[in-house]
C-alpha cells in the first residue's frame, strides 16, 4: 500500500485510477496535479491531515523508522502490550511536539537577542515573531539544512 519497490506492496490501494492501484508515496503527486480536468486546486493541503493519520499507522511507520518489528514494538508497548492505533498516533503527536519544543530551545539558545529577528515574517508590513513551536522548528532545519525526523516530504 505504501510503496510499489517495497517487499509488503501487494498491488492494492484505496486509490485507484484507471483501474491502477496507486501507493501512497505519489498521492501527494496525484492531488497536487495541476493540468485541466484534473484535482482542485490546493485539494493536497485539505487531505494531507487525514493522509498524516493514515501514513502514521503501525505497519507503514515501522517499515519507515524501524529496523524491525520488534523495535517498533518496543517502542510501542505499554507494560508488555501493543498500543492501538489511536494511542501510537498519540505517542507519534507528543514525539513530534516534543522534538518541535527542543529544536525551538535550541534555536533560542543559538540566536540569542537576533531570535526574534530570524524567526519571523513580514504581516502588512510589520514584523512578527513566530510563536508556533512547528513554524519555528521547520525555519531552524531549513536554516541549518536539517531533515525532519518525522516528515516524509508530505509537507
Amino acid at each position: 500500500m505504501w510503496d510499489d519497490s517495497s517487499a509488503l506492496w501487494s498491488g492494492s490501494s484505496y486509490l485507484v485510477i484507471n483501474n491502477y492501484p496507486v501507493p501512497i508515496v505519489y498521492w501527494k503527486q496525484v492531488y497536487t496535479a495541476k493540468y485541466a480536468g484534473s484535482w482542485k486546486v490546493n485539494n493536497w493541503r485539505s487531505m494531507k491531515g487525514k493522509f498524516f493519520e493514515f501514513k502514521a499507522s503501525y505497519y507503514i511507520h515501522a517499515m519507515r523508522r524501524y529496523p524491525s518489528m520488534n523495535a517498533f514494538w518496543n517502542h510501542f508497548s505499554d507494560g508488555g502490550e501493543h498500543l492501538g492505533y489511536t494511542a501510537i498516533l498519540n505517542r507519534l503527536a507528543d514525539e513530534r511536539s516534543a522534538e518541535n519544543n527542543r529544536i525551538v530551545q535550541l534555536a533560542r539558545d543559538e540566536y540569542g537577542d537576533s531570535f526574534s529577528s530570524t524567526f519571523g515574517y513580514r504581516r502588512r508590513g510589520l514584523w512578527v515573531s513566530k510563536t508556533k513551536a512547528v513554524d519555528i522548528a521547520k525555519q531552524y532545519r531549513s536554516i541549518h539544512k536539517l531533515a525532519d525526523p518525522f516528515d516524509d516530504e508530505y509537507d
